[in-house]
């Protein structure tokens, strides 16, 4: 037998160690870019989440304080009233959160409250805690952000407060 001398065309060790090293380095790169990327659409997504938060207690807030017709409010609590007693919504405010409950159904916002402030313009007839402008403080991306939520009655409230008495 004969050994004959061909020669096959291929890579040589060296070649194949260098593809593969500059492949890692750009798989590298990539999954880097990628992480980077996706932490971005995290934060994005929870900024994004905060914002529909707070609009829809803003929406919420104001709706329903411009269609009662009595709002008291009890410490950290606020009460609405619509149509009597029988459509009653109730704000409770805590530090970390907002709940809002509406004939047994229940809504939380996540959203940090530093400060509740009311007032009534005429204190001396406000009897039963009526008020008639709510403020409240909102932190949230590390900024204060103020509600503030006005309610103008009707003097015949202040009529069947004085006869229930």
């Amino acid at each position: 037998m004969t050994l004959i001398n061909k020669r096959i065309p291929a890579f040589t060790l060296i070649e194949l160690i260098v593809a593969m090293a500059l492949s890692g380095i750009v798989i590298g790169i990539i999954y880097t870019s990628h992480t980077i990327i996706e932490q971005q659409y995290t934060r994005i997504k929870l900024s994004g989440q905060k914002i529909s938060q707070l609009k829809n207690l803003n929406f919420l807030l104001e709706n329903d304080f411009n269609e009662s017709e009595s709002i008291l409010k009890n410490l950290n609590q606020v009460s609405l009233n619509k149509d009597g007693n029988s459509n009653h919504i109730v704000y409770l405010f805590e530090e970390e959160y907002v709940i809002r409950n509406k004939m047994n159904h229940v809504d939380t916002f996540f959203v940090k409250t530093k400060k509740i402030e009311s007032k009534f313009l005429y204190p001396a007839i406000n009897s039963n805690n009526f008020i008639e402008e709510l403020k409240i403080e909102i932190i949230t991306f590390d900024e204060s952000i103020f509600f503030t939520l006005n309610k103008t009655y009707a003097s015949d409230i202040f009529l069947k407060s004085e006869h229930c008495k």
